[in-house]
């Protein structure tokens, strides 16, 4: 697999600049086959390693995992409602909680920004999935920058990976680039309401 090229500067740590131009070229150079398209999916009571990883916030492990075994990228972790009520309720056979593929994961839990792109070099179709709630990874990324510094330089990358994305909206009616402001003007409200 190549390697992502890294610009890096003496004052900086070398992790905080990646070259987004070599990160869109890899994924656009990425074939798009039925195979390299395929997920599946399994129970939070049974996760991936990856997934425990990313949810242990054991980074380190986490990366290690994903090179050991790059094929738990496409793996989607899901919680199912428990309740027979709901499921009667809403007239289905299945209700879910919550879905997440790691890419989703890394994001929510927030990862560093160096494990995000390496799911995405390992499967950059990840950038094109929605969860449960219609979100595709960009828009957890702009909702969570008012939260993690690292945000914008992930939502970037999205950005790189599937561009199209930053017009597409969310299930409540949202782009990436609105969600994004919302965050930043809160956290702006909240730097003001600290000084």
């Amino acid at each position: 697999m190549d390697s992502l090229a890294i610009i890096t500067n003496d004052d900086q740590n070398p992790q905080d600049y990646f070259d987004l131009a070599a990160l869109a070229d890899m994924v656009a150079m990425s074939p798009r086959t039925e195979a390299t398209l395929k997920t599946s999916s399994r129970s939070a009571d049974d996760p991936t390693e990856l997934f425990v990883h990313l949810q242990g916030k054991c980074w380190a492990d986490a990366l290690n995992r994903l090179y050991q075994k790059p094929e738990e990228t496409r793996v989607w972790i899901f919680r199912e409602d428990p309740s027979n009520d709901l499921r009667k309720k809403l007239n289905k056979k299945r209700v879910l909680i919550w879905k997440l593929l790691p890419l989703h994961a890394s994001i929510v839990l927030g990862a560093p920004p160096f494990l995000i792109i390496e799911i995405l070099k390992v499967f950059p179709e990840a950038a094109r999935k929605k969860d449960q709630r219609g979100s595709l990874p960009i828009h957890l990324a702009a909702s969570r920058v008012e939260i993690d510094f690292d945000g914008e330089r992930v939502v970037n990358c999205l950005k790189e990976v599937y561009y199209e994305s930053t017009c597409i909206k969310d299930s409540s009616g949202h782009t990436p680039l609105e969600l994004q402001y919302a965050a930043q003007e809160r956290r702006k409200k909240i730097l003001e309401y600290r000084n």
